[in-house]
């Protein structure tokens, strides 16, 4: 069985197979791309859970997919869960989909600048 980044690493290279680069990677996820460059080449030993997430997300649908299923990771239906959730639940899920857009608006500034 594969370690979890060793199935991160088979899928960022199915997807540069199918034409995504590294700089198209880091941009879409967030991530820097010498990083994602010392990961392929297996120079990095450890990689953080949200880097790992953010770059399995970036990723071309038919390849998270495939790669979520090989991480034993479900599709889930966020809006069915949130809708039978008490308040507490709902408020903290729109205040980390609140930061997550503000942090991305400040990926894509930066970006521009």
């Amino acid at each position: 069985m594969l370690e979890p980044k060793e199935i991160l690493i088979e899928a960022i290279e199915q997807a540069m197979s199918e034409g995504m680069t590294n700089a198209k990677l880091s941009r879409a996820s967030g991530v820097n791309n010498s990083m994602i460059s010392r990961l392929l080449t297996r120079e990095r030993e450890d990689i953080r859970s949200r880097d790992f997430f953010k770059l399995v997300y970036s990723l071309p649908q038919h390849i998270k997919s495939a790669t979520l299923a090989k991480l034993g990771m479900v599709n889930f239906d966020l809006a069915a869960i949130a809708a039978s959730s008490p308040p507490e639940e709902k408020a903290r899920v729109l205040e980390a989909i609140a930061h997550s857009l503000t942090v991305q608006n400040k990926e894509k500034a930066k970006a521009v600048a």
